[in-house]
């Protein structure tokens, strides 16, 4: 039997349901013919409405759920990406002047019409296939489990199981490659495992080792060797497990306020840049940058140069040609819109066609970014999975007198010293407890992080006549590091000198086969991750305002996008908005408008942008009286703020007449 999709769109999929069975041949608008069944035609005719409604719309066969899936199974994700494929074409075929003339709307209408069809598509589908599925719908019972826990692969790999953060991982790919396995096919949790219905890290917890789990400091992780599915009932691991429901709620009670208040206060920074402008303002100032391999999908929809043609294009997922090398990117932070509070879209790239008409982009793309930040700080014990402790790296002065032992994080003197004067420095204040190597036989009865603690140190090099001093950086990821127990005991044989407030070890006899230093295992939690990042944006504007260090825009664009997605996944468009909402003209001057191309341009500290912005802000902030009392809040001409109508509502109702 053949069918003409067309004449499908004639037919609620209410009435499909009792009218289309088996398979069949269908015909679509671009006149090729697929061989499908009715699952698949009732399924993806949910999603049809929008060629119902919109009818210069083709129907094609990428608009038929199995396209979508390609022969994998259909999972929770799979209808929006059915979704994504039509709205594309259905705003395609309806965006030119003449598509808008017979819909007779502007073309910010048509997106709006078109984020409703989606909306209320989405709505019937879920409403209609729950209820018409009912009879289809398994569930899945212990049995599922332990058929997958009793695998030999399985077993195999939690016997010969290293209790490491690496050996735990290994665990988890065998559990991911024997889910994935043709053999447990009808098996029903490794269906909802391939559908993406549950989530993977969850599974791998309940079916192979629970992992790495540490205290609420996030150091020194131990490894639980049990599985969920089998029981934790060691007492033991039963206890080091609680600190999991811990962590939570820890993290409930302090850190969700505090990333909360950091993210409110991102908000009022970036909610000056107010307006987008549809079109293109000519700009000819681009952001210059390099994109890896890795990074290109958070680029695309940016618009960049085009070299070999002179026009400016959008970049997609499939421009791997412009990886790694040079490129003109069009950004917010070059845009020549004389709106001094606004940006034109080709600036913004293809996302600014998903904001609806009006909208303050500053505040949309903040609320983007600290979403990110609140949930997953929120979600904490359900995110919780084995505890990863981040690598060290050292950097090129470190690694000239140090050699890393990845597995233990431990640091050795580098032995090319051997034969060279060797003494390090260390600050007294990061050696209260040092005097205790003395009072105690054995110095591993001591913690060596209470005995010493520091986060850089001088190495002292003489050859010959000359002697010099290196400082080196020893905090990684908030881990300072501490004298080896080694060291200690060379410490207490050899003693130590303190000189200028710094104790000085000479390392004339040290071992060089004997770690220095240790660095403690720690877990780098997202709380520790957006304290970090509230540092970035205030220590840079705080350099740059003591001429410490001129970081470019575009520098500082770069910075705070590698910082993002070294642990979140964040579109390089949301973040250029964001970062232009720390853009002003000059501090020293006292303009802090939002700089235009041409203008001059700088990083603000956060705390300058709120104490010199728009007196709005201050009030919805916090010390009311200090604001009232000082003198600078008076006579200054500040830039505007959406917040300026409810602090002087008469006035700015009376300029926009």
């Amino acid at each position: 039997m053949q069918i003409y999709a067309r004449k499908v769109l004639s037919f609620s999929t209410n009435q499909l349901w009792s009218m289309i069975t088996g398979e069949f041949e269908i015909v679509f608008d671009n006149g090729e013919v697929v061989k499908t069944h009715e699952r698949d035609l009732i399924y993806s005719s949910y999603f049809w409405d929008f060629h119902r409604r919109l009818s210069a719309t083709p129907l094609l066969p990428e608009h038929l759920v199995s396209r979508v899936l390609n022969g994998k199974p259909l999972g929770a994700k799979s209808h929006l990406q059915l979704i994504k494929r039509i709205y594309k074409d259905a705003y395609t075929a309806h965006s030119s002047r003449e598509g808008l003339a017979s819909l007779r709307m502007t073309e910010p209408a048509l997106r709006d019409l078109l984020a409703r069809i989606m909306y209320e598509v989405n709505n019937l589908a879920y409403n209609g296939l729950s209820t018409r599925t009912v009879e289809y719908v398994t569930s899945m019972d212990i049995l599922d489990f332990v058929e997958i826990v009793s695998d030999e692969e399985i077993v195999k790999a939690e016997t010969e199981l290293v209790p490491t953060y690496k050996g735990v991982e290994d665990t988890y790919k065998v559990a991911d490659r024997v889910l994935r396995s043709p053999k447990y096919k009808n098996n029903m949790l490794a269906k909802a495992y391939c559908a993406g219905a549950v989530k993977e890290g969850q599974v791998h917890q309940m079916v192979t080792p629970r992992g790495g789990v540490t205290d609420l400091d996030g150091e020194n992780p131990i490894i639980v060797k049990s599985s969920f599915v089998n029981g934790i009932w060691n007492l033991a691991e039963s206890l080091v497990e609680t600190r999991s429901a811990g962590k939570h709620l820890a993290s409930a009670k302090g850190a969700i306020s505090t990333t909360e208040y950091f993210s409110r206060r991102m908000q009022f920074v970036a909610q000056k840049v107010k307006n987008l402008h549809y079109g293109d303002c000519g700009s000819q100032s681009y952001l210059h940058t390099q994109i890896k391999e890795s990074e290109l999908p958070l680029f695309v929809g940016m618009n960049y140069f085009d070299e070999t043609t002179g026009s400016i294009k959008p970049i997609t997922k499939d421009d791997k040609h412009l990886c790694n090398k040079p490129i003109k990117l069009r950004s917010v932070l070059h845009c020549a819109h004389e709106d001094p509070y606004g940006v034109c879209s080709k600036c913004m790239g293809e996302i600014a066609y998903a904001l609806p008409e009006r909208s303050n982009i500053g505040h949309f793309c903040e609320i983007f970014l600290g979403e990110r930040f609140n949930q997953t700080v929120l979600s904490t014990k359900h995110l919780l999975g084995n505890v990863k402790i981040q690598p060290i790296t050292l950097d090129e002065i470190i690694s000239k007198f140090f050699v890393l032992d990845k597995d233990s994080a431990t640091l050795y003197l580098n032995k090319r010293f051997k034969d060279k004067k060797l003494k390090i420095h260390i600050p007294v204040e990061c050696c209260a407890a040092l005097s205790d190597i003395f009072e105690v036989s054995d110095v591993s009865d001591l913690s060596i992080a209470r005995v010493t603690e520091f986060s850089e140190m001088g190495v002292e090099v003489t050859e010959g006549d000359e002697t010099r001093i290196y400082s080196v950086n020893t905090v990684w990821d908030k881990r300072s590091s501490s004298l080896s127990y080694d060291m200690l005991e060379y410490v207490r044989k050899n003693g130590f000198t303190v000189e200028d407030s710094l104790v000085c070890i000479d390392l004339s006899d040290w071992n060089y086969e004997n770690p220095t230093m240790a660095v403690p295992l720690r877990n780098y939690t997202m709380a520790d991750y957006v304290k970090d990042f509230e540092k970035l944006l205030e220590s840079t504007g705080n350099e740059t305002r003591k001429k410490e260090r001129k970081l470019s825009p575009d520098a500082f664009f770069m910075d705070v996008f590698q910082f993002l997605n070294s642990r979140l996944s964040v579109p390089a468009a949301i973040i250029q908005v964001v970062v232009y909402g720390y853009l002003v003209e000059s501090m020293a001057e006292g303009k802090y408008n939002l700089p235009k191309e041409g203008s001059r341009r700088e990083v603000a500290p956060l705390s300058e942008i709120m104490s010199n912005g728009s007196i709005s802000v201050a009030f919805a902030h916090m010390n009311h009286y200090k604001i009232i009392s000082s003198p600078s809040s008076y006579g200054k001409n500040r830039p505007d703020h959406p917040f300026d109508i409810f602090f002087c509502p008469r006035e700015v109702t009376k300029v926009k007449t």
